[in-house]
Formats: structure tokens, C-alpha cells, sequence
């Protein structure tokens, strides 16, 4: 059975193994352990036996403003209704700690994810010009409660 709970400090490896396979690219191992240690109701994870095979990772960037870092779910269990648990989970604790809104960028060729932003009730607040290390644009969406 897979089920959606808070990242924990011991899931670091697995975490970093499938951000990898699912957003491309290899995260610092510290930094993650850093911001699962500075809120972890922010850094939720869907398990599966041993293994982690979706992750939201959010952090309080301001006192009253959440940001979303990093979503993602395995390509085997993709369109199950697992990102929208963790952002709904992710927004719920929101709620409870009083942030008022949740922000997060995505790139403006990344038209599934804007999608699915826009479903979960994200607006794009502004452009960002080559924001990304690769030079593409972006966008930042935001959700206010």
C-alpha cells in the first residue's frame, strides 16, 4: 500500500535517487537533509514498502508565504492522483500553520504542470526571464486561501 507521510532525515538517499529519475537532475544530499531538518510538515513523501516514489519539498520562505521547491512522482504510478495528494497535503498544512499562500516557479515550456498547477488553483502571478540554469523562462504561481 502506498501512503503519504513526512520526510524523514534516514530517507535522504531514496529521496535523492528519485528526484533524479523523475526531475533529471542530481540534488545536493545536505541541502535536502537541511530543509526536511528546517520543516518537515513541509517535506512530504509517497512510500511504498522501502521506497520513496513521489516527494513535495516546501520551505517557509517568508513568515507568512510557503514555497513549493520540488514536486514529483514516479513515472510508474503517475496519473494515480498522487501529486495532488501531496499538494493537497502540503496546502492543508499550510492552512493549519496560518500561511496564507503558497508560491512556486515552473518553466513556460512545461505545459503539463501548468495544467496541473492551474487545477490545483495556482495562478501565474509573473514572467520570469531566463530564470533557469539552462536560460529558459519561467513563471511564478501563486495560491492564496
Amino acid at each position: 500500500m502506498m501512503y503519504i507521510t513526512n520526510a524523514e532525515p534516514g530517507d535522504v538517499p531514496s529521496l535523492i535517487e528519485n528526484m533524479g529519475q523523475t526531475l533529471g537532475k542530481l540534488y545536493d544530499p545536505g541541502m535536502l537533509l537541511n530543509l526536511i531538518n528546517l520543516w518537515p510538515q513541509g517535506c512530504l513523501v509517497v512510500r511504498f514498502a522501502n521506497n520513496i516514489n513521489g516527494f513535495i519539498i516546501g520551505v517557509k520562505d517568508k513568515p507568512n508565504n510557503a514555497k513549493v521547491l520540488y514536486l514529483g512522482v514516479d513515472n510508474k504510478i503517475r496519473n494515480q492522483g498522487f501529486g495532488t495528494r501531496l499538494m493537497q497535503k502540503f496546502i492543508t498544512q499550510c492552512i493549519i500553520e496560518g500561511i496564507p499562500m503558497v508560491r512556486l516557479e515552473v518553466t513556460t515550456d512545461n505545459i503539463p504542470a501548468q495544467r496541473f498547477y492551474r487545477k490545483m488553483g495556482f495562478n501565474i502571478e509573473k514572467r520570469l526571464t531566463a530564470f533557469y540554469e539552462d536560460g529558459k523562462d519561467g513563471f511564478t504561481l501563486v495560491r492564496y486561501f
